[in-house]
């Protein structure tokens, strides 16, 4: 598959354009939070908790007095960093185990797909509450928990693509040519995989963003005071008559990046499908 062609193509699509429009100005506020926040979202006055919005406060203050503006520009740093990194380790180590296991088949591809299949016959949510009851709450266990998890699935796909790489005319010549193993895996096999792993990897950040302010909102993610869009709901759960914006606010945050990064993955997929066909 040309990765020109892929990229064109999905440059030249309409929705996909809009979501990486959307995609890039919440990259933008995540790495610009300190310039752009108005206050500092840890930031406890109390003589101005519950306010409504203001010159100092754009969209008012939290029940602690913190301003909700600045704490949603730094949830969004948090969320998407922390986010970004899971799913990057997750399809780094997914990535290599499914490719080599995949490629060399025989003991090693029986051995780590048994080990996948154990994994994945549980729901991922309940390992992973598995996982932080044993290590305890916190941003790096969270991490951990989810990475242990994640790339058991990043496996199994990339290694049933391998599977269909490997019997390639490409390949074949590769190996007549007198490429090793590790030549064909690298710049054969790895090259065509990328559209796939695109896809996969834009379709989990946006569940990864979730199961990650679900998890903060339990109390068993990110904990307070640092601005989380999970915490940020679960602070606002006592106040959703009088002041629903406070869940309102992060919400939306959510649903945005969420639906930014689905559509952008429909996108891909409907790409890589034309290309295949084509």
């Amino acid at each position: 598959m040309k990765l020109n062609l892929f990229f064109s193509t999905l440059i030249n699509n309409k929705m996909a354009r809009i979501c990486l429009i959307g995609i890039g100005l919440l990259i933008l506020i995540a790495a610009f939070a300190p310039v752009l926040a108005p206050n500092d979202p840890t930031e406890v006055v109390l003589t101005a908790r519950l306010k409504g919005p203001s010159a100092e406060f754009p969209l008012g203050t939290d029940n602690m007095g913190r301003c909700l503006l600045s704490r949603l520009m730094y949830g969004t740093r948090i969320s998407l960093s922390v986010a970004i990194v899971i799913t990057i380790l997750s399809l780094t180590i997914g990535t290599i185990v499914g490719m080599f296991s995949g490629y060399k088949g025989g003991w090693i591809d029986g051995w780590m797909m048994r080990l996948c299949d154990i994994f994945l016959a549980f729901p991922s949510l309940v390992l992973v509450l598995v996982i932080i009851g044993v290590l305890g709450p916190g941003i790096q266990n969270i991490m951990i928990a989810m990475i242990a998890v994640h790339w058991l699935w990043y496996a199994r796909v990339i290694r049933s693509n391998t599977l269909q790489l490997r019997n390639s005319d490409f390949v074949a010549a590769a190996k007549i040519s007198g490429s090793s193993d590790m030549d064909i895996i690298i710049l054969h096999i790895f090259p065509n995989l990328v559209p796939q792993i695109l896809v996969l990897s834009t379709l989990d950040l946006a569940s990864v963003i979730m199961h990650l302010s679900g998890f903060s909102f339990l109390g068993l993610g990110i904990q307070p005071p640092t601005p989380e869009w999970g915490i940020m709901i679960s602070d606002g759960r006592d106040f959703i008559r009088t002041m629903p914006q406070l869940m309102a606010y992060p919400g939306m945050a959510i649903f945005l990046t969420v639906i930014f990064f689905n559509y952008l993955g429909d996108c891909l997929r409907d790409i890589v499908e034309e290309m295949r066909v084509s």
